[in-house]
């Protein structure tokens, strides 16, 4: 497996990552209407411009020339912990193999 940063070009594969990922990971557990309306499209515009402004660290996980898995990380929020020496992962998935 190949890790690189992500840029705003890998907004769709990070988008559908994820969504797939929810959509797996939350059936039963999260309203059956509420998995069927998450948008890749909504999402992938949203990762785009950030990831475009640099609000995102996201790294994403290659098997040849498709995305399989990312992982987001940023600044530790706890206020007992030191932010310069500690951070902390945001959101991650992996895609899942039918």
């Amino acid at each position: 497996m190949d890790i690189r940063r992500a840029t705003a070009n890998d907004a769709l594969g990070v988008a559908t990552i994820h969504s797939d990922a929810w959509r797996a990971a939350y059936k039963g557990l999260v309203p059956d209407a509420h998995l069927e309306k998450m948008s890749v499209d909504r999402s992938a515009a949203r990762h785009r411009e950030a990831l475009a402004a640099g609000g995102l660290e996201v790294y994403l996980g290659w098997e040849g020339r498709e995305a399989v898995g990312f992982v987001g990380i940023g600044a530790c929020r706890d206020e007992d912990l030191g932010s310069k020496s500690t951070g902390e992962i945001d959101y991650s998935a992996i895609s899942i193999a039918e």
